[in-house]
């Protein structure tokens, strides 16, 4: 017998973070001595077709959680083991993950690498994503990254904040490939911005000796867009506001746009330097800057 091929459905997200915008639906239970377990209200098992003539079962869900601490992960691990034990295929979007700011504290091991990945991987998810990793060495181990710097830039767009003469800033050499990324046509529609590459020098504390800005006469009273993965205490931006100062230039206004606003001393002492303050809410959610909902 053979079957016509049918459209896969679409996906349903399983939100561990926002129970309200969660698809699926689902409780969480903590026992007395603090274990938690999730009871998930499983949706009817749908079914696709192939050439071959046989039924396939097609139920996706996709688990959509931050990772910000090793509670998140146990509540993403009874999901998945939730799902996979009732046979249905799980994906996996993580909008944070833990180890960002870990690479200069361990010496013995990489954190992420080492420990968080192999933690992940024994979820047994046929598809993983981590928005806009730290370090692309995750990405080696895992299957795909997104970023959100398009719609983050359309939000700057619709409240006139930028234009066409905007240039992007990439505070060190690891954050060139990001500002590139929101240079081509992210932030300006149809329109491909300049970048100027930054270099800095941090000793083991982590704290910044150096930090090197070229001057640039032509792109000297333009918006300015410092771009970057992660703000944790701000100690980076904040010098680099400084020092484009030094350097000679005079922005039209300078914009601090993450994808992860962890602002662990909170945005007071930034907000004298930046204009406006944009992430999405990958790591949390907050009302002192504007914020791109992913979760």
């Amino acid at each position: 017998m053979n079957f016509d091929r049918q459209t896969k459905p679409a996906n349903k997200i399983l939100n561990l973070n926002d129970p309200e915008a969660s698809e699926i639906k689902y409780k969480v239970i903590t026992y007395p001595d603090g274990q938690r377990d999730i009871k998930i209200a499983l949706p009817p098992t749908t079914y696709t077709t192939i050439s071959s003539g046989y039924l396939t079962d097609t139920t996706t869900i996709v688990v959509k959680s931050r990772f910000t601490s090793w509670a998140d992960y146990e509540l993403i691990a009874l999901a998945c083991a939730s799902l996979n034990s009732s046979n249905i295929s799980t994906e996996l979007l993580l909008t944070y993950v833990i180890g960002a700011r870990s690479d200069r504290r361990f010496n013995q091991c990489n954190y992420v690498i080492d420990i968080v990945l192999p933690a992940l991987k024994t979820l047994k998810a046929q598809y993983i994503a981590i928005v806009d990793p730290h370090s692309d060495a995750v990405i080696g181990s895992l299957y795909d990254k997104k970023f959100y710097f398009t719609p983050m830039g359309k939000l700057l767009t619709e409240k006139n904040l930028i234009d066409n003469d905007t240039v992007v800033i990439a505070p060190d050499k690891g954050a060139v490939s990001r500002a590139d990324n929101a240079s081509r046509y992210a932030l300006v529609p149809k329109q491909q911005l300049p970048v100027i590459q930054c270099s800095k020098t941090r000793v083991a504390s982590g704290d910044i000796t150096e930090l090197e800005i070229p001057y640039y006469k032509k792109y000297d009273n333009k918006h300015m867009v410092v771009v970057d993965d992660i703000c944790d205490g701000g100690a980076t931006f904040i010098k680099l506001a400084q020092e484009l100062k030094e350097a000679g230039y005079t922005p039209k206004s300078l914009i601090l746009m993450v994808t992860h606003g962890i602002f662990s001393k909170g945005v007071e002492e930034l907000n004298k330097y930046y204009s406006t303050i944009i992430c999405t809410n990958s790591y949390s959610d907050r009302d002192d800057v504007l914020q791109v909902k992913i979760i």
